[in-house]
């Protein structure tokens, strides 16, 4: 093996298995396909950022914004028109719909992933004079929404979109469910070799908000943060690849490492880039091998992630039940743009996503 990190992985990935199959007298293993269900806990703090992303006070200003414009008004008429979602669910999903928002400070294009989240975007658009002013007031511009298409796929985009996802922030217990699960697509070949052979200036024009990043100083850092990483981590596997004994620079985790957390997340993101480069043909494969039992039924509960009606401003997820996880069904009327009641592919958008410049 290349990286000592992938035996690590694997390690961690079989006894998660070895643990959930009901050893030791433990409780009986969950259907394959089984979600976990909502609780009610504390929501993390700066919407759960890494603690080296310095998009801080841009967090803060978006929890504040949200506060004035919208109070309990938007949870209202969610629960009102999803009558069997309950409040923990809420809570989770908008949790992941600030996050995405979010991500357009610091990325170009961000195609949406989850028909769930989705669903409480467009509920909060309803509230047309007051997502105006929570958009200007954290971000300084307006967050489009792109309207619904024909779904296309977007394995590149979605690969991308995890990677990103897993740099900036502490995933919670229910993020890889409601995002469909993550790492599923290699990351595309071209966007590789642009952050290989490309300027700093022509990466930041290509894949990321400039104009953000010129009226946000945090936004600049992040993106200065995220080409650092993506650079860095793109050279060690090509020393990797030509000397094995790079392996070793390599950081030693416990393989009882939780996969609930940033380094969990961030050895997985490394991996995805791994048999991008390495292996893409077989990349399905070599992931399934160091994925935990957690993102596998994340997969499997609906299928995958990564379609969308995409029209240059991103797409959106798959288009699922706003309500499923407790057992509740979303139609597609009221407030909403469309979008139907069944599962889609993880790398699919149902043609809604965001865009502010």
């Amino acid at each position: 093996m290349l990286f000592v990190v992938l035996a690590l992985l694997r390690s961690a990935s079989n006894r998660q298995g070895s643990r959930s199959a009901g050893g030791g007298g433990g409780a009986p293993r969950a259907p394959q396909n089984a979600r976990e269900p909502y609780r009610t806990g504390a929501l993390p703090e700066k919407l759960g950022l890494a603690p080296d992303v310095p998009l801080t006070e841009t967090a803060e200003r978006l929890e504040r914004a949200f506060a004035a414009s919208f109070g309990s008004s938007l949870k209202r008429r969610v629960l009102d028109k999803y009558p069997r979602m309950t409040e923990a669910e809420y809570d989770w999903k908008l949790l992941e719909l600030k996050r995405y928002l979010l991500l357009n400070a610091v990325l170009k294009s961000v195609p949406m992933f989850s028909s769930e989240v989705d669903d409480i975007w467009h509920e909060m658009l309803m509230f047309t004079r007051e997502y105006e002013t929570f958009c200007e007031s954290w971000n300084g511009r307006t967050v489009h929404h792109a309207p619904h298409g024909e779904a296309v796929p977007m394995p590149g985009e979605r690969a991308w979109f995890d990677w990103v996802y897993s740099q900036l922030f502490v995933p919670t217990p229910y993020s890889g469910q409601i995002w469909r699960g993550f790492f599923r697509h290699p990351l595309d070949e071209k966007l590789i070799r642009t952050f290989e052979t490309e300027s700093d200036d022509s990466i930041v024009g290509a894949v990321f908000n400039r104009a953000s990043s010129e009226r946000n100083p945090e936004a600049g850092r992040t993106i200065g943060l995220l080409v650092r990483r993506m650079k860095e981590q793109i050279a060690a596997n090509r020393a990797a690849a030509s000397s094995p004994q790079a392996a070793v620079r390599q950081e030693a985790r416990s393989p009882n490492a939780a996969f609930t957390d940033s380094a969990g997340y961030g050895m997985l993101a490394s991996s995805m880039l791994l048999f991008s480069m390495t292996d893409p043909l077989d990349y399905e494969r070599r992931m399934e091998e160091v994925l935990p039992e957690e993102e596998k039924r994340n997969q499997s509960s609906c299928g995958g992630s990564a379609c969308t009606a995409y029209d240059g401003e991103g797409g959106d997820g798959s288009n699922g039940d706003s309500g499923s996880d407790s057992g509740g069904g979303s139609d597609s009327g009221g407030g909403s743009d469309g979008g139907s009641s069944s599962c889609s592919s993880s790398s699919c958008s149902s043609g809604c996503g965001g865009g502010g410049d």
